[in-house]
Parts: C-alpha cells; sequence; structure tokens
C-alpha cells in the first residue's frame, strides 16, 4: 500500500502520522510533532521518553543524558565502568539516618600489603591533570590488619607520604608521621603541653 504523506485519525485531524518528506516518518499529535525519524535512523523525540526498561546498545562508545534540571536514579544502580562528575557530588539518606559511601575491595581475600582503595585529589595545572594528594587503605604485614595512609603534594612537587595509621595485631593502631610534628601555642597564648605515661 502506498500513501502520498500521512494518514489522519478519522474526527482527529490534529494527528496523524506518515511522510512528512522522502526518506523520513513523522508522528504528530494534538498537531505537535511527537517523533521524527529522519533517513539517518536517528529518532527525535519532542517529550519525555518513559519506559519500564531502557537499554543502550553497544554499537557506539558513549551516550550522553541532557536534561534542563534535575536527573534522578530511583533505585540501586551499577556502573561498570570510570564515572567523570563535573561539578559537586552530595550524598544524602532518609531522616535520622547518616549517609555512607562504601569503596568495595570485591572478589577473593586480600593478601598482604595489598591495596584495598585510594582516594585521589587531582587538580588541572598546565593543562594536565596531576595527582596533589591521597588516602591509601591497604594491608599491612598481616592479611587482616590495615594500614591507612595520607599523601600530600611535597618534594619537588611530588605526593609524599605524611601520616600513618597502622593496625596492630595486640594494641591500639599506632600513628606514624613522616616528617617532624610542629607544635605551637593554643590560642590563649599558651604553650601546649602532652600528658602521658612516663614510664615508657
Amino acid at each position: 500500500m502506498y500513501i502520498p504523506e500521512y494518514i489522519y485519525h478519522q474526527s482527529d485531524d490534529n494527528t496523524y502520522f506518515g511522510f512528512s518528506g522522502a526518506d523520513t516518518y513523522t508522528l504528530v499529535t494534538s498537531g505537535t510533532t511527537a517523533l521524527t525519524v529522519n533517513s539517518s535512523q536517528a529518532a527525535t523525540f519532542a517529550g519525555d521518553v518513559q519506559a519500564a526498561g531502557l537499554y543502550v546498545g553497544s554499537t557506539n562508545t558513549s551516550f550522553d543524558f541532557y536534561n534542563n534540571g534535575t536527573s534522578y536514579l530511583n533505585g540501586a544502580s551499577t556502573l561498570n565502568g570510570a564515572v567523570t562528575m563535573n561539578n559537586t557530588l552530595t550524598v544524602t539518606d532518609g531522616d535520622s539516618v547518616a549517609p555512607q559511601v562504601n569503596i568495595l575491595h570485591d572478589g577473593t581475600n586480600p593478601g598482604t600489603n595489598e591495596e584495598l582503595g585510594v582516594i585521589q585529589f587531582q587538580v588541572d595545572y598546565d593543562g594536565s591533570h596531576q595527582d596533589w594528594g591521597k588516602i591509601r587503605l591497604d594491608t599491612n604485614a598481616s592479611a587482616v590488619r590495615t594500614n591507612m595512609e595520607f599523601y600530600v603534594k611535597s618534594t619537588s612537587g611530588n605526593e609524599e607520604l605524611a601520616l600513618t595509621l597502622e593496625g596492630q595485631a595486640s594494641a591500639v593502631p599506632k600513628a606514624i608521621f613522616s616528617g617532624p610534628v610542629t607544635v605551637g601555642v593554643d590560642d590563649t597564648g599558651y604553650d601546649v603541653i602532652f600528658y602521658g605515661d612516663d614510664s615508657g
């Protein structure tokens, strides 16, 4: 069957579908174009697109979401690749519930001296993204105890280890400073005094 242009809904002349031109399919509702499919098989929707499940195939290497307000992912979401955010990340939870960020080292049990997670701070400097500080968690000589290490940008512009919080076998964690610890005066002008056990 061939039609010259459009097929109209009976007694509803402003709702129709058909061909606005060669190789172009158009769907119009209430006098407004709702969908256009062009010769490149690109579909343009004039309004919102809702679907119980939406799948984006692997033909293209990337896809973009654009909106004029706030985007929502309602429910648990899994992102199986690198995520780049160009603005502030805010984590909230329900009333009287503290929000939580989990960094998961998945897979087999860790071994000794194994890196478990890193929070890396970068700066765009002279047109390149440079590492300017990080917090790293790894196992130590025991596969079931951990060290948390704090790095800052220091000597020769490199990231240098400043502080290690070291898990112990049978004692409270130990704080190890990589350099001198400077103690000034408190806000009243008095020297800061340390109290402790002088037995050892």
